[in-house]
């Protein structure tokens, strides 16, 4: 059986777009000619990879186990190509980061800046989302390394990914200064299902309070602004929350762990593990 890096790239851009139109505008190519393109890698492999439902195209149970391994190829290939590279002309390449918001306001800023300092030949995009779908789209080879909020490490379901304890904090309550330690009838909190706000919620059904959320968002300079401006309760980091004296903080409601994913099974990686590294040193000197 024979298959070609190309028709591997575009099955998984397939499977990403959900549409070949949408696909083929991404490759830049004819919707016939990528049509014929997946029909050929079919007849090669001997399998149905795809169903139509509706206008999209789904994989099948054969589609997806070609998919993976597609996207495992390629991320692969890639990782090749850039250690040659390195080793070439010294150091260089790209770095692809996952984290969530929190990360990106206050504690990765001063470690990416000491990173682009040490590597300036490195190349770094970053991507800001809730813990869940980073941790998917480092197992789907879309990231290099994700900063998340940490799951329950006796619930971790995989051994498919290294978790590295970067930094552990209070979250507490925070009430507009008027209110003191009363909370208003109206809460701002993190969004429903998000790993954050699943901790939040133990803590405010231990202190029995009813909270009437009027505002949701992943962002907690948003969510700071509103207790700021007198409109909402909310739950907030430490850090966050005591930026200045506007507001009123108040006792802690639950703790989470901000931690570094990478992948168990790829070879070392000097970036990755430099961008740890200096994570760590910084949050030693909070």
């Amino acid at each position: 059986m024979e298959f070609s890096s190309k028709q591997l790239l575009y099955l998984e851009i397939v499977d990403k777009k959900g549409t070949l139109a949408a696909a083929a505008n991404e490759l830049q190519i004819t919707q016939p000619a990528l049509s014929s393109a997946i029909s050929e890698l079919e007849r090669k492999i001997g399998l149905q990879l795809f169903e139509k439902k509706g206008r999209r195209k789904v994989l099948t149970a054969s589609g997806q186990l070609v998919t993976e391994f597609a996207k495992e190829t390629l991320y692969r290939a890639r990782e090749l190509s850039e250690l040659l590279s390195i080793n070439n002309r010294g150091r260089g390449g790209s770095l692809s980061i996952g984290m969530i918001d929190a990360a990106s306001l206050y504690l990765l800023p001063t470690a990416i800046e000491a990173f682009k300092n040490e590597t300036p030949d490195i190349k770094l995009y970053i991507t800001v989302n809730d813990s869940d779908t980073l941790t998917e789209q480092l197992e789907n080879f879309e990231i290099d390394i994700a900063f998340v909020v940490s799951k329950d490490e006796n619930r971790l379901p995989h051994s498919k990914l290294i978790s590295t304890l970067i930094l552990e904090e209070s979250l507490l309550l925070c009430n507009p200064i008027a209110n003191k330690e009363t909370p208003m009838k109206e809460w701002a909190l993190y969004p429903d299902k998000s790993r954050t706000r699943a901790l939040i919620d133990e803590g405010i059904q231990a202190l029995a309070l009813e909270p009437n959320t009027i505002v949701q968002s992943s962002n907690p300079q948003i969510l700071r602004q509103l207790v700021a401006l007198g409109l909402a309760t909310s739950i907030l980091p430490e850090q966050v929350a005591k930026e200045n004296n506007n507001i009123h903080v108040g006792r802690e409601i639950a703790r989470r762990r901000i931690t570094a994913l990478r992948r168990a099974n790829s070879p070392f990686d000097p970036k990755v593990a430099s961008l740890i590294s200096l994570a760590l040193q910084v949050y030693n000197k909070i």
